[in-house]
C-alpha cells in the first residue's frame, strides 16, 4: 500500500516516527516507514536514531558515505516494497493527527502525485534563523487554491507522496550530487503531463537554518539549475521563476548591466539578510544578481 521514507542527515527523528506510528496503529492498511542516514557526522544523534529504529523493527539504510539526498532518495525509493511511496523529510512533524489517513484515503490508480504542503511555526525565531523562517512563512507556506494555480510550481520533496514507479523514472537521471532539484523535478512532471493533486495535509518544517547557511544553499540551488539550464534540460513548460528572470535580462541584454548591480550591492543585500529584519525583495535581487554572475564567469 504505502512506504513512507525519510533521509536523514545529524536530526533526531525520534518524535516524527513516533508520531507516524501512533497514526499507523489507526489505520487498515499495509504500511512501512524505511529510513537513509546519509553517514550523519553528528554521532550522537545517529547512534540515537539506530537504536530506536532498530528497536522499532524499522528498516534503516546507513550510508558509508554522504552521497546527497537525490541518491539517498533512489536508494529508499528502490527498498521501498510498495506502489505508493511518501518522502519525509527528517526535520518535519504531521499537523493534523489524521495525517497519513489522509494520505490513504486519496490512493487512486488515475493518480500521479499528491501534495500536501508545508507550514511552520507562528513564532519567531531568533535572529540567526529569521531568513529560514520568514522565506517559509512566505514562500513554502502557500494556501490550497494558491497552489492550485500553479500546480507543478508549488510542490516540494519534504511532504510529497508519488507512484514509485514514477518517481523513480524520473530521479535516476538526476545523477549529480547537487542541492535543489526541487524546482527541477517537478518541472520533470509537468513535462511528461503527470497528474498531481494539492490537498490541505501539511508537515510543520522545524529545521531551521541560521541565515548564513541559508543563503549559500540558494548559492548552491541556483548554481543547480544554471547547470541544468546549460545542458537544455529545462523545457519550455517549466516554472522556474529564477531561471524565468534571468532569461528576460538576457533578451534585453540587461545581464552585464545587473551584474555590475550585484557587484556594488551584494554586500548590503547580504547584511540585510543575515541581519534581524531580513528582506525577501532582497533576497530575490541577490539570487539573480548570483545566477547571473555565474553566466558572467563563463563567458568571461
Amino acid at each position: 500500500m504505502l512506504s513512507i521514507l525519510i533521509p536523514i542527515y545529524n536530526y533526531d527523528v525520534v518524535l516524527l516516527i513516533k508520531k507516524l506510528q501512533q497514526q499507523i496503529t489507526s489505520i487498515n492498511s499495509n504500511i512501512e516507514i524505511i529510513c537513509c542516514d546519509d553517514c550523519s557526522s553528528d554521532k550522537t544523534i545517529k547512534n540515537k536514531n539506530a537504536f530506536f529504529l532498530q528497536s522499532h523493527q524499522i528498516t534503516l539504510i546507513n550510508n558509508k558515505e554522504n552521497i546527497g539526498r537525490t541518491r539517498s532518495r533512489q536508494l529508499l525509493a528502490n527498498k521501498a516494497n510498495y506502489e505508493w511511496i511518501l518522502f519525509l523529510d527528517s526535520d518535519v512533524l504531521p499537523a493534523t493527527n489524521n495525517f497519513l489517513l489522509d494520505y490513504v484515503n486519496l490512493l487512486n490508480p488515475r493518480t500521479d502525485c499528491i501534495y500536501g504542503g508545508i507550514c511552520y511555526q507562528k513564532k519567531r525565531p531568533e535572529v540567526k534563523q529569521l531568513l529560514r523562517w520568514r522565506f517559509g512563512n512566505e514562500r513554502e507556506d502557500i494556501q490550497l487554491s494558491k497552489r492550485n494555480t500553479s500546480p507543478y510550481k508549488s510542490i516540494a520533496s519534504g511532504n510529497l507522496l508519488i507512484k514509485k514507479n514514477l518517481f523513480l523514472s524520473i530521479n535516476k537521471n538526476l545523477s549529480n550530487n547537487w542541492y535543489g532539484y526541487d524546482n527541477f523535478f517537478s518541472s520533470q512532471l509537468k513535462e511528461i503531463g503527470s497528474t498531481i493533486i494539492h490537498i490541505n495535509n501539511k508537515v510543520f518544517h522545524l529545521g531551521l537554518e541560521d541565515n548564513a547557511t541559508f543563503l549559500r544553499k540558494k548559492e548552491l540551488a541556483a548554481n543547480t539549475i544554471y547547470q541544468l539550464y546549460l545542458n537544455n534540460h529545462f523545457s519550455n513548460k517549466h516554472d522556474n521563476g529564477l531561471l524565468n528572470a534571468f532569461l528576460k535580462l538576457n533578451k534585453y541584454r540587461l545581464t552585464s548591466l545587473y551584474c555590475f548591480f550585484y557587484k556594488y550591492s551584494k554586500k548590503f543585500l547580504k547584511k540585510n539578510l543575515t541581519g534581524n529584519n531580513p528582506n525577501l525583495f532582497f533576497l530575490d535581487l541577490y539570487r539573480l544578481g548570483y545566477f547571473c554572475s555565474l553566466s558572467s564567469s563563463k563567458n568571461a
